[in-house]
């Protein structure tokens, strides 16, 4: 019979519909094997993790003037389902979803020098916290790196707390100053990630950029992990397009996507006002919210359309139903480099299906490397390349169906879910989880 260890994953976000990494990496992982430690009060998925525990920040600032403040609690399935929540825990969750809701829209440096205070205050070291921790016993520990000093002093603390082997999966840049213009809170970041990445026993990094730059600064072996994908027996129809071509774009209006965004509408409305008949057209399904002078720039009657939210089971639908599906990060000086060392779970699913990607963004980041090396994508690195690369593929739209099977092929050949099991949990569990037993 196949060992199991139990795992203890520890990362900021709760692990729900929006956690499709996490999913991918351990869906297929027994439920009743896994708890998450995070310390967002969204509601979680019991679907593919059995227990979770939320640490609340805005009760860490309570317990500042009413000391038996609890911090932290298991959450657990019936309070969703039955809707048994009582009154105070549904306040708290409404308030602070608010706050820190408004806090990530305004994004000030003083909110997170004053939230990195408030986490050295260790309000959210609690009896909850261990007694939880005890309760599941854990046989390994596998934290979610994190931009943020305070999630790598949470995983540290629950690292010495335990003394259990660890695993770090870094799916964003902790470390490099590039990506960061807060120096100050990338340097605090920094001495805890040096102190953190030494003490796991296995490394994970999402991209081979990465890999590359953090075997060499911190002198380990890292391992790729992405999302993975079904391997499939039957192709995809590569050749059916529609009239007028559909580029569609699901994702996040922040970090300068917006303005690449922007770009692509004009051009594509330029080339329809010049052509007999409307030649391609944007669809944008997005759950941030677009300010007025925005929603203009994108809505452009007969070329461009925002779409009101849908839920994330409508999204797979809606880019099988498209043409071209978009992949973009900021060409703008201040915030190229955010997504630098990053691999989107939306490229795996776009290789999933078959769909030509049109992938903007600096050269020097790591998806876009990796696209342009795989020749898998179409791609553009400045803004001034755009038009140039969306007038070919409307007047040529036989590069749509040429690009769309490259990345097929692409997807299958490197990122099929039997390969990425061959390649990353066997492995971890020989050198990690067996290690322990």
């Amino acid at each position: 019979m196949e060992f199991f260890p139990r795992i203890l994953i520890v990362g900021r976000v709760a692990w729900n519909s929006s956690q499709s990494t996490l999913t991918g990496i351990f869906g297929r992982y027994p439920a009743d094997r896994l708890a998450y430690v995070c310390i967002e009060t969204q509601e979680p998925d019991f679907t593919h993790c059995a227990r979770h525990f939320q640490i609340s920040e805005i009760a860490m600032i309570e317990k500042l003037v009413r000391w038996g403040t609890k911090t932290g609690r298991e959450r657990f399935e019936e309070e969703f389902s039955e809707k048994q929540e009582d009154a105070e825990v549904q306040s708290l969750e409404r308030h602070e979803n608010s706050v820190m809701g408004w806090v990530r829209q305004h994004r000030s440096v003083l909110f997170l020098y004053a939230r990195d205070l408030l986490w050295r205050l260790r309000g959210w070291k609690s009896k909850e916290l261990k007694c939880f921790i005890d309760d599941f016993k854990p046989d390994v520990l596998f934290f979610v790196g994190d931009p943020l000093p305070l999630m790598n002093r949470l995983q540290r603390y629950i690292k010495q707390m335990t003394q259990l082997p660890s695993a770090i999966f870094m799916m964003d840049d902790i470390w490099s100053y590039k990506n960061d213009r807060h120096y100050g809170m990338r340097y605090l970041l920094r001495q805890q990630v040096r102190k953190l990445i030494p003490v796991c026993q296995a490394h994970f990094a999402i991209s081979e950029m990465m890999k590359r730059e953090y075997d060499q600064e911190f002198g380990i072996n890292c391992k790729i992990l992405t999302k993975g994908i079904p391997v499939s027996t039957t192709k995809p129809n590569f050749s059916k397009l529609h009239s007028p071509i559909r580029f569609v774009y699901t994702g996040k209006l922040l970090y300068g996507r917006d303005h690449t965004l922007k770009e692509i509408a004009q051009v594509l409305h330029s080339i329809n006002k010049e052509a007999t008949g409307t030649k391609a057209e944007l669809h944008i399904y997005t759950q941030t919210g677009i300010t007025p002078q925005l929603d203009k720039a994108l809505n452009i009657p007969g070329s461009s359309f925002v779409h009101p939210p849908v839920p994330y089971h409508e999204v797979t639908a809606i880019l099988q139903d498209s043409d071209v599906v978009l992949f973009t990060e900021s060409l703008e000086k201040r915030q190229r480099y955010i997504a630098r060392l990053s691999f989107s779970t939306k490229i795996t699913d776009y290789l999933a299906m078959g769909k030509c990607i049109f992938a903007v963004g600096d050269g020097g980041i790591a998806p876009i490397d990796y696209l342009r090396k795989e020749d898998a994508a179409v791609t553009c690195t400045a803004y001034t390349d755009i038009p140039q690369c969306i007038s070919q593929l409307v007047s040529n739209p036989e590069i749509i169906p040429k690009y769309a099977e490259r990345a097929y092929g692409l997807g299958q050949r490197k990122h099929n879910r039997r390969l990425r099991q061959l390649l990353s949990w066997p492995r971890w569990k020989r050198e990690i989880g067996r290690a322990h037993v």
